[in-house]
Formats: C-alpha cells, sequence, structure tokens
C-alpha cells in the first residue's frame, strides 16, 4: 500500500549545519511555511510531494529523480531547486520526509531515519 511523502530538502543556508547529523531540525523549523508565527529561520524547503510504499523507497526516488529527466526537465528541476535555495539534487543526510498517511516527520541520518516526533520545538 503507497502514501504521499512532501519532501523537504534543506535549504543551501542550512545544509552544512544539519549534513554532518550531528544537529537535528525541529518540526517547526522545517514547516515554517505552514507555521508562519515561527521566529526562527527557514531550514528546509518543500520540494514536492510523491507517492511510496515504505521510506527506504522514498529514498531510492528522490536519488533517481534526474534518470528519466529529459535535458529541459532537468534544467527546469534545476531551477526550480535553485529558486527554492536549495543547492542538491538527490535526498541527503537532513532532509526530511513527511509522510501523510501517519502524519510522522522522518529524517534521513546517516544510516537510516529518525522520526523527528519527539523535536517539536
Amino acid at each position: 500500500m503507497t502514501s504521499n511523502f512532501t519532501i523537504y530538502y534543506t535549504t543551501n543556508d542550512s545544509f552544512c549545519k544539519f549534513i554532518g547529523g550531528d544537529v537535528k531540525p525541529t518540526i517547526d523549523q522545517i514547516t515554517i511555511a505552514e507555521n508562519p508565527n515561527h521566529d526562527t529561520e527557514l531550514t528546509h524547503a518543500c520540494v514536492g510531494v510523491i507517492s511510496a510504499k515504505h521510506l527506504n523507497e522514498v529514498h531510492y526516488k528522490m536519488n533517481m529523480v534526474g534518470e528519466n529527466m529529459n535535458d529541459a526537465e532537468w534544467n527546469k528541476f534545476e531551477k526550480d531547486m535553485t529558486d527554492m535555495n536549495v543547492g542538491h539534487a538527490s535526498m541527503s543526510v537532513g532532509d526530511v520526509a513527511y509522510c501523510h498517511k501517519t502524519q510522522t516527520y522522518f529524517l534521513v541520518e546517516r544510516f537510516g531515519w529518525l522520526d523527528l516526533t519527539n523535536f517539536i520545538g
């Protein structure tokens, strides 16, 4: 059974902070666009919604995103990433997947995923 996942990539300004895996974002830092009263900086940008059976499939799909694109599609994708202040095209440590079915945020760790339920700022 598949579920929809909203994908959040770290912004250029936050990438170095989270790529090491030692610092964890809080849910309200990730979703500041949905929480305009929050007073911290945006750490992530929503890059889209995909359908997947599980988190490993999410990771696979997000790392294969350019494989089936032609040059024009890839150029548009790169421009979209730049417009969102995101400097990487594949899912990396520090990026986040939100599962619509379970209403849970998951952080990409060095190995595996971390449920961010307890990381509400």
